[in-house]
């Protein structure tokens, strides 16, 4: 029996998870951050209607600026990202492991994961 509810899963448990395997937690949160902005602008953009759908514009010209439009859209996606993981990251990243019996259960929890066992 195990402590594996999300009662003590916060930013203190992601600061130790960056602590203790780097790599791994900045892939995870890229991902995590990154789907999630993509989504977020691509959403807001088609309920704003600025997203490349919309432009009624044929020919060349339409495909010029729908092929702008894409390249604006995933450019501000990935600026809001960069932001947050720079932020987040710089704040979150460098508080280091979690000390005492939190620290060991965090370490516990890690420890049945799979992948991460092996790294740790």
């Amino acid at each position: 029996m195990y402590e594996g509810g999300s009662a003590n899963v916060g930013l203190e448990y992601v600061s130790h998870l960056c602590a203790r395997t780097p790599f791994v937690s900045f892939v995870g949160l890229t991902l995590l951050v990154g789907v999630g902005v993509w989504h977020g602008v691509w959403g807001w953009s088609k309920w704003m209607r600025w997203n490349p759908e919309c432009i009624r514009e044929i020919g060349d010209e339409g495909r010029r600026m729908r092929k702008r439009r894409v390249w604006l859209l995933n450019g501000v996606a990935a600026a809001i990202a960069g932001v947050w993981m720079a932020g987040g990251l710089g704040v979150v990243g460098m508080a280091g492991p979690t000390e005492g019996w939190l620290g060991k259960e965090y370490d516990g929890l890690l420890q049945r994961v799979p992948l991460l066992a092996k790294l740790l």
